[in-house]
């Protein structure tokens, strides 16, 4: 009987969650002169998360291995993207392609101008909001977050409006949630097996 409560509450944790992983775009096509998606705002699908501009913007985002911060992180790509000077409200958004929550851990970050602020808001999905504005003292160097925001269902980040900022972010750490009828599913299946386990 043990073994099998054991069981079960194992089976619940899976169909709840994942281990948490760190997205790094280092295996991202490189495009430093244009734009990471062309002639569109979606900047790409990168482990699970769709990275776009909500505004629209067919220009702004890049996955970028020469003008990115030179100190403080061991990566060679990161994801930027130009704040309003490009146009539109200069907003980069994350959620789960296809749908879903998850939590976001942390996440290194940078500003091409010294001094300015990225502000992050995070969207849950009970209708709450976490948010947060990160300064960077030194432009173009990283500095690293610790957030763990959780049941979001959206991201954003926003430079701070200047005569021309570039956001950039790197080593997002998150922990997708499975959507809940994937989440029934391997429960029922779970109940299935218990239920197999007892007539045996």
């Amino acid at each position: 009987m043990r073994s099998i409560a054991l069981l079960v509450v194992c089976l619940w944790s899976a169909s709840l969650g994942a281990a948490p992983i760190t997205i790094d775009f280092e295996d991202q096509t490189v495009s430093v002169d244009g734009p990471f998606a062309v002639d569109g705002p979606e900047y790409g699908i990168v482990d699970g998360f769709r990275f776009y501009r909500p505004d629209g913007l067919n220009q702004g985002g890049w996955i970028d291995p020469a003008n990115i911060p030179m100190t403080g992180n061991n990566s060679s790509v990161a994801l930027d993207w130009c704040d309003r000077t490009c146009g539109g409200d200069g907003t980069l958004a994350m959620e789960i392609s296809g749908g879903g929550t998850f939590d976001l851990v942390g996440l290194d970050y940078s500003l091409y101008q010294s001094g300015s602020t990225m502000d992050i808001i995070g969207y849950a999905a009970n209708g709450g909001i976490f948010n947060t504005s990160l300064v960077v003292p030194i432009g173009r160097q990283w500095q690293t977050t610790v957030l763990n925001w959780t049941n979001l269902y959206r991201v954003e980040f926003e430079p701070e409006n200047q005569v021309f900022n570039i956001g950039f972010i790197d080593n997002v750490v998150v922990s997708s949630v499975v959507p809940i009828p994937a989440a029934v599913y391997l429960f029922a299946s779970g109940l299935g097996l218990l239920g197999w386990l007892r007539h045996k």
